[in-house]
């Protein structure tokens, strides 16, 4: 990637040219933030449980509200087993396409949203849902693999 074209680049993507950098080069960044976020077993969190652990990463002014959890769902694509770590943002805007982390009959769901003749719904390993009967939907911003 030609350095002239780093600064559109990052604008394009919404980070840094210093992050940019850190992505596409593997340069440390001096500017590198790292937020500590907490996770937690039970989804949605609604306080009063303490965290099981806690994940870093980059701090980024996209997302604003992360919440990670360690739940015992599968999802396809991506391929999402028992323990892998969800990051989720639960006030940024879910759109046709993205994975999404919500309740469906009081259990955590990993699903994709779809549009399907001109419906939302949540596809999931156990089949479609209107997205109209699901809870506490969250964006899913990230997923941390477990290897064991």
């Amino acid at each position: 990637m030609r350095a002239k074209w780093l600064p559109s680049f990052a604008a394009a993507f919404k980070i840094t040219v210093n992050e940019l950098k850190h992505i596409v080069y593997g340069i440390p960044s001096q500017n590198l933030e790292l937020e500590k976020v907490p996770v937690f077993r039970e989804y949605p969190y609604t306080g009063g449980s303490m965290p099981i652990e806690f994940v870093h990463r980059e701090r980024r002014n996209t997302y604003k509200y992360v919440e990670a959890y360690r739940l015992n769902v599968h999802y396809f694509s991506p391929d999402v087993k028992p323990n892998d770590v969800i990051l989720t943002d639960k006030k940024a805007n879910i759109e046709v396409g993205d994975l999404v982390l919500c309740l469906r009959n009081g259990s955590p769901c990993l699903g994709t949203l779809k549009n399907i003749d001109g419906g939302l719904f949540i596809d999931c390993e156990k089949g479609l849902c209107p997205f109209s009967e699901v809870a506490s939907p969250s964006l899913v911003i990230g997923i941390e693999k477990q290897l064991k």
